[in-house]
C-alpha cells in the first residue's frame, strides 16, 4: 500500500514538473492526449525510429525530423459548427452523385462573409461574425446563376452558368458587371494572385502535379513541378510553394521561385503528346524552382503566418495538429481538434485578417469542398457542410 502511495505521489510530482516546464500549456488535457496517443501509436511508417521513452520532448522521430511539444505554444480557442445547405437533396439517384450537396467551387471570403456557390448556380452567404446566413446579401448576388467563383485582386468574380456563352463578371458597386480581366481557368480554384500573375495548378496524385503562373500582361503560362500545391505566398522577393502528397506514407516539399517567367513556358510544350492523367510539371527543364525542404512519412496540408510565426497543419501518424518547423525540429504549437483530420486537395489563402483553408475528402464528396477552417488571432473555427466530417 505504501509503495502504491509513493508511486502515485511520484507520478503526480513528475506530472507537475513536466507541466511546470511547459507552464504556457494552459490547455493541459489536449497536449496530454497527444502524449498518450504517441505512447500507444505503434505504426512506424517507412522511416520512423524506435523510441525508448515517449515524452513531451520526443514524441516521434525519423531520419529527417524530430517531433516534440513546443515550449511556446499558441493560445487559440477552437470551435466547430455544421453549416446547413438549403439546397440539400437526397434525390440524386446513384450514390456517386452525392457531391451535388457540396459547393461547386471553393468557398471564399469577401467583406467578412463566407461566400459559397452550389450546383444550382446560387450563392450561399454566411457572416463570419456569427456564421448565420446573410440572406440580404444572397439576394443581391443571386440575380444571375453561376457555374464557378473566385476571389482575385480583392474582388469577387464569377462565371455565369451557360455552357456555351458563360460570361465572367465582377461584383462592383453592389451589382454584377462585365469583368475586365482574364482568368485562365473555368472550373478550378486559384492559389494566389499578384499584379503580375494568377497562380493555379493541377494534381494527379502519384502521377505528379504542376503549378502554373499565368502572366497577365503576355498571357503566357509558366509551369514547374508541384505535387500537389496547397499553399502559395509572396515573401522576400520570392514565391514560396508548399506541396503535399498522401501517396504511400506521405511527402511534403517546400520550394521557392524567384522569377516565374524563367520557368518552362507551356506554349513551348505539346500537351497533346502527354497522357491525360500525368502532370507536365516534371517537364520543367529549368532550375528556377529551388527546394527549401523535403520530408517523408508525414503530410503538410497547409502553411501560413500567424502572430509573426510560420505555422503548418501537419498530419503525422494519423493525428493532425499545428506545428512550427525549426530546421529538423517539428514542434507542436496547437493540438487543433485532437483528431485525425484528413483532406485530399486543400488550399490555403489569406483574406485580410482571416486565413481560409478549403478541405476536400474524396470518400465524402470527391473533389468538392466538404469543410473549411478559418483561422485568425481570435481562434480556429471548423465549418462542415451538411454534417460533422
Amino acid at each position: 500500500m505504501i509503495k502504491k502511495i509513493i508511486s502515485i505521489l511520484t507520478f503526480s510530482l513528475y506530472s507537475i514538473f513536466v507541466y511546470a516546464q511547459h507552464d504556457s500549456l494552459k490547455q493541459a488535457a489536449p497536449y496530454a492526449f497527444i502524449l498518450d496517443y504517441f505512447e500507444k501509436e505503434n505504426f512506424s511508417g517507412l522511416h520512423f525510429q524506435e523510441i525508448d521513452s515517449v515524452n513531451f520532448d520526443t514524441l516521434a522521430k525519423t531520419r529527417d525530423f524530430h517531433l516534440s511539444i513546443s515550449d511556446h505554444p499558441i493560445e487559440l480557442s477552437t470551435k466547430q459548427k455544421v453549416l446547413s445547405n438549403p439546397f440539400y437533396s437526397d434525390d440524386f439517384g446513384y450514390f456517386k452523385n452525392r457531391d451535388i450537396n457540396y459547393p461547386i467551387s471553393y468557398s471564399t471570403i469577401y467583406e467578412n462573409k463566407l461566400i459559397s456557390l452550389f450546383r444550382n448556380g446560387r450563392f450561399l452567404v454566411h457572416s463570419l461574425t456569427n456564421f448565420e446566413r446573410d440572406k440580404s446579401f444572397e439576394k443581391q448576388l443571386n440575380t444571375k446563376k453561376f457555374s464557378y467563383h473566385w476571389f482575385i485582386d480583392g474582388k469577387l468574380y464569377a462565371r455565369t452558368k451557360n455552357r456555351f456563352f458563360g460570361r465572367l463578371l465582377v461584383w462592383e458597386n453592389n451589382r454584377w458587371t462585365k469583368a475586365k480581366i482574364r482568368i485562365p481557368v473555368k472550373n478550378q480554384p486559384t492559389f494566389y494572385d499578384t499584379k503580375d500573375y494568377i497562380i493555379f495548378g493541377d494534381c494527379f496524385g502519384e502521377w505528379g502535379g504542376s503549378i502554373y503562373f499565368y502572366e497577365r500582361e503576355t498571357h503566357d503560362i509558366f509551369f514547374t513541378e508541384s505535387t500537389c500545391t496547397t499553399s502559395v505566398f509572396w515573401k522576400e522577393n520570392s514565391y514560396f510553394v508548399l506541396s503535399n502528397l498522401g501517396h504511400l506514407f506521405g511527402r511534403a516539399v517546400y520550394s521557392s521561385i524567384n522569377d516565374p517567367s524563367k520557368l518552362s513556358n507551356r506554349k513551348d510544350f505539346d500537351v497533346n503528346k502527354e497522357e491525360s492523367h500525368i502532370a507536365i510539371g516534371h517537364k520543367d527543364t529549368t532550375s528556377e524552382r529551388q527546394e527549401v525542404f523535403e520530408f517523408f512519412d508525414l503530410q503538410l496540408f497547409s502553411t501560413f503566418y500567424l502572430k509573426d510565426r510560420q505555422l503548418y497543419i501537419a498530419h503525422i501518424k494519423e493525428l493532425t495538429f499545428l506545428i512550427e518547423i525549426l530546421g529538423s525540429e517539428f514542434q507542436i504549437v496547437h493540438p487543433l481538434f485532437n483528431s485525425d483530420l484528413y483532406t485530399h486537395d486543400p488550399i490555403t489563402r489569406k483574406y485580410g485578417e482571416n486565413i481560409l483553408i478549403n478541405l476536400t475528402h474524396y470518400g465524402t464528396a470527391y473533389d468538392r469542398e466538404t469543410s473549411v477552417i478559418i483561422i485568425n488571432e481570435n481562434g480556429i473555427t471548423k465549418l462542415d457542410w451538411n454534417e460533422a466530417h
